[in-house]
């Protein structure tokens, strides 16, 4: 497994794609992190997790790993995005892997000023007992930016 992992890892980004890779470059580290989940029904669930993010792929690509509640509880969530970013269309492939809770979409990022925005492409989910699909975890605000990094830089 390691020769697969020092395969798919990577120190940073080409240098012809430095600049394009900051939208999500700043994330790159390990995270904790608070989530609120709205059930259909209308209670609220709210948990602790973990997220872990790193260059992969020779630099050209983020890829992250969502945990929900952090380890060592059992997970009720626990998936993986994949960020490439493409220049001939100025934006982000994003594709979301939650295998536990069987849930998948691609989208594509892109930043509008400051503001990162994200259009759903497709999405497919399955889940037991039904219920809206989730949109995967993606949303940073300007104060999560600067405010709920964990000091752990290319942890």
């Amino acid at each position: 497994m390691t020769t697969f992992l020092t395969a798919l890892g990577s120190e940073g980004p080409p240098a012809d794609r430095a600049k394009d890779m900051d939208l999500y470059g700043w994330l790159i580290g390990s995270w904790d992190m608070a989530t609120v989940h709205r059930r259909n029904d209308g209670t609220v669930q709210k948990m602790d997790g973990e997220c872990h993010f790193g260059w992969v792929l020779e630099g050209r690509a983020i890829q992250d790993i969502w945990i929900r509640p952090r380890r060592p509880s059992p997970s009720t969530m626990y998936g993986t995005t994949l960020r490439v970013f493409d220049p001939g269309i100025g934006g982000w492939h994003i594709i979301w892997s939650d295998p536990l809770n069987q849930d998948y979409s691609r989208q594509i990022g892109r930043a509008e000023g400051k503001v990162l925005s994200r259009s759903a492409l497709t999405r497919a989910a399955c889940r037991p007992g039904g219920g809206s699909p989730r949109s995967p975890p993606t949303a940073f605000t300007g104060s999560a930016r600067r405010d709920a990094r964990r000091a752990t830089p290319g942890a």
